[in-house]
């Protein structure tokens, strides 16, 4: 049956000889809402997976095909991928069934082969911010812009939807985000874009200019390395596949909107399990159906172990 996603429905495909393929449909893929930029960024997906693939041990799925465009035998935009048995890092890291200090003990294994994962990405470094472009024999031409959802455009909308009859896809935005020429280009983009779906009043004023103020207090890395690296756009937990007889990562999955980013959000960031406790809104521990009273479907690491994680994370760097 299909896995919907929050921006891709997957199709599984199995044949009769037991191979398996996956084939990965954006959401957004049907005429009225599919634009050129947009296949240009599900090229740019598929492509810089083959070039991971060509170029580094990171585990990630082979891409079969890709159409960027509806003009199909399938009449929607798509990635077809080679199919990885195993199951989500979630499954593994919260698996009641060993010890707490097992358990403990195959999380910082698990921990160190992302990490080795993601060091490799610094083989793709550039003095440009945004999308890996890409000729149509998958030769790498240079950075483009970065095309991705525009999560505060879309929850604007999506917050009448229940008084409209309009569908989901209507208040799903995509927009294009670059090429950057610094890494504070990047993050005051990224405000400016937040600040325009609101109202202007003097409060909302003084917000952006400290905020303003703060990206100028940004570190970078000032160590002869190139601004900008290419990094996982959303390295979840649910987006790292693991087998669960020894807890090798078979696959690191979901490049969508992949791209090159300011160093101080790239390919040396922690993992975004590791820092849930620093989003309240997000984090289940402290949650009144917290989950280890059994109630929430699902589990987050209380703060001192979330804490030491990252410790162990940064010292394996």
């Amino acid at each position: 049956s299909p896995i919907f996603g929050s921006q891709h429905v997957v199709f599984p495909i199995v044949f009769t000889d037991g191979v398996q393929w996956m084939l990965k449909v954006p959401a957004i893929g049907v005429e009225r809402h599919w634009q050129d930029a947009d296949a240009r960024g599900l090229s740019s997906e598929a492509n810089t997976m083959r070039l991971i693939k060509r170029a580094t041990t990171i585990p990630v799925p082979d891409v079969l095909w890709f159409e960027g465009s509806l003009e199909n035998l399938l009449r929607c935009p798509f990635i077809l991928m080679a199919h990885v048995e195993g199951i989500s890092l979630y499954e593994y890291w919260f698996d009641k069934k060993v010890s707490e200090a097992e358990r403990t003990q195959r999380n910082l294994k698990v921990l160190e082969q992302v990490a080795e994962a993601m060091l490799q990405l610094d083989k793709f470094s550039f003095d440009q911010g945004g999308s890996l472009e890409f000729n149509h024999e998958g030769q790498f031409l240079g950075i483009g812009p970065m095309r991705r959802l525009d999560v505060d455009s879309t929850n604007f909308g999506l917050e009448s939807l229940h008084r409209a009859t309009e569908s989901r896809l209507d208040f799903m935005v995509t927009a294009n985000y670059g090429p950057y020429r610094t890494p504070k280009d990047f993050y005051k983009n990224i405000f400016t874009r937040t600040w325009n779906e609101y109202l202007p009043d003097e409060t909302i004023f003084a917000s952006y200019n400290a905020l303003e103020l703060l990206v100028e207090c940004i570190p970078e890395p000032d160590d002869g390395r190139k601004a900008f690296v290419l990094a996982h756009p959303d390295l979840s937990i649910q987006n790292v596949i693991i087998s669960p007889e020894d807890g090798t990562v078979l696959a690191i999955i979901d490049w969508h909107g992949t791209g090159a980013v300011p160093r101080s959000m790239g390919n040396e960031s922690y993992p975004l399990w590791l820092t849930r406790d620093w989003t309240a809104s997000n984090y289940q521990w402290d949650h009144p159906n917290c989950p280890h009273t059994g109630w929430s479907e699902f589990e987050d690491d209380p703060p001192k172990t979330l804490e030491n994680l990252r410790a162990e994370y940064q010292r394996i760097l």
